[in-house]
């Protein structure tokens, strides 16, 4: 399983589409294989999903969605947990144990700033 994080100083960043950065999880079992972080060449919705998409990811972890990030992501069947703040490693353990404190309404919520 690939987990995708949007990230800033190693804490998630509240935003997908205008993340700095993302860490890419390669995970089997329970258990975090690999780490590595990329620099997404541009910002955006369609970037980050095209992104996310050539990556492989099966979940992505993030503050907060725009409405065509979620259903992008929710039509290739990736799933979302939104609403997460805290460091990134930690989500993704919490992810892993069953415990992630996430919005499960994420989708009825948007950052509120204006492209």
């Amino acid at each position: 399983m690939k987990i995708l994080v949007p990230i800033e100083n190693d804490m998630i960043y509240q935003h997908f589409g205008h993340t700095p950065a993302l860490r890419l999880y390669d995970v089997e079992g329970n258990t975090v294989l690999h780490t590595k972080d990329y620099v997404p060449n541009g910002h955006g919705h369609v970037i980050m999903c095209q992104i996310a998409l050539e990556l492989g990811a099966n979940v992505v972890i993030a503050g907060g969605f725009g409405l065509p990030v979620q259903q992008t992501l929710s039509s290739n069947s990736i799933q979302i947990y939104g609403g997460v703040s805290g460091r990134a490693d930690d989500a993704v353990l919490a992810y892993l144990e069953g415990t992630l404190t996430y919005n499960p309404d994420i989708a009825k919520h948007h950052c509120g700033c204006h492209h």
